[in-house]
């Protein structure tokens, strides 16, 4: 499937189906400074069970980034609005970090649209280090784009590998 787009309040949301047509929804989201392509390993062993919605979040891979700065409720009412404009009423969350705080804030704020909650390498609360970390990828990101917040994200020595 390719990618389409869909108006979310505000924005133009990118997303895209893999999977059976018929199987339990898992919607998957990505890391901050990533897109929904992080999950491309992912889409073939579970592809062949479950439908797989995998999106862009707000200022991400194809979404539109309107100016900021953005808050996590407005991104988690992005992520109903996708799952409304889709009549999707409940899902399987699947989130790596910030997208596992995003399907955190709708198990507390939309319990009736989550079905279950898959959380990887996530945190509950933004303590001073995560804070630090975020406002360091943002100036990654304004000054030189995503590229490099990708690699940071998929190179083993980034900071976000715990040994």
């Amino acid at each position: 499937m390719t990618v389409r787009t869909v108006q979310v309040g505000d924005i133009q949301m990118a997303f895209r189906w893999d999977g059976v047509p018929d199987g339990p929804v898992i919607m998957m989201a990505h890391a901050m400074g990533t897109s929904h392509r992080i999950w491309d390993s992912q889409v073939t062993a579970l592809s062949g069970r479950y439908r797989i919605l995998r999106y862009d979040w707000r200022g991400h891979g194809a979404t539109e980034a309107p100016e900021g700065p953005y808050i996590l409720s407005q991104i988690e009412a992005d992520a109903v609005g996708l799952m409304d404009a889709l009549e999707l009423e409940t899902v399987n969350w699947v989130g790596i970090s910030t997208g596992g705080m995003i399907g955190q804030g709708l198990a507390i704020n939309y319990p009736t649209r989550i079905s279950s909650l898959t959380l990887c390498n996530t945190t509950s609360q933004a303590n001073p280090w995560y804070r630090d970390w975020v406002a360091e990828r943002q100036a990654v990101m304004r000054q030189d784009g995503m590229a490099p917040v990708w690699e940071m994200t998929n190179d083993c020595g980034s900071p976000m590998r715990l040994s």
